[in-house]
């Protein structure tokens, strides 16, 4: 047996004809397009850079919230209120835990960050 057996001749038309890279690495083919009118993201950093301030030695930006029609939030009172009373009965088994958690609200509200509110508060 000789090796001419094993392998056939490649012809010079197989060897010239190359495979469409372009078209392979094309992610259009697939489905995959850039919006031609902008993305999310550019509206997003848009909005950002239109509302970051500096203020209180820190930086504030407001929420990029989506215009989505939705009415407001159900409200979570009571849901609320029932977390706030199982952990006031497991602080008050615990002062160690109780003070400090007491420190970090007041250094909160002493910053800023957080602000006290009465029952008329909206």
């Amino acid at each position: 047996l000789t090796t001419d057996t094993y392998l056939e001749p490649m012809s010079a038309p197989s060897l010239t004809k190359l495979p469409n890279l372009e078209a392979f690495w094309n992610l259009e083919t697939i489905g995959i397009r850039d919006n031609p009118y902008g993305t999310e993201d550019d509206t997003v950093l848009s909005h950002f850079n239109r509302t970051i301030q500096f203020r209180n030695d820190r930086y504030e930006v407001s929420w990029p919230w989506k215009d989505t029609g939705h009415d407001d939030l159900p409200e979570n009172y009571n849901l609320a209120l029932g977390r706030l009373r199982s952990l006031s009965r497991r602080l008050l088994k615990e002062p160690e835990l109780l003070k400090a958690y007491d420190d970090v609200l007041r250094q909160q509200l002493a910053k800023g960050i957080i602000e006290r509110v009465t029952e008329t508060s909206e």
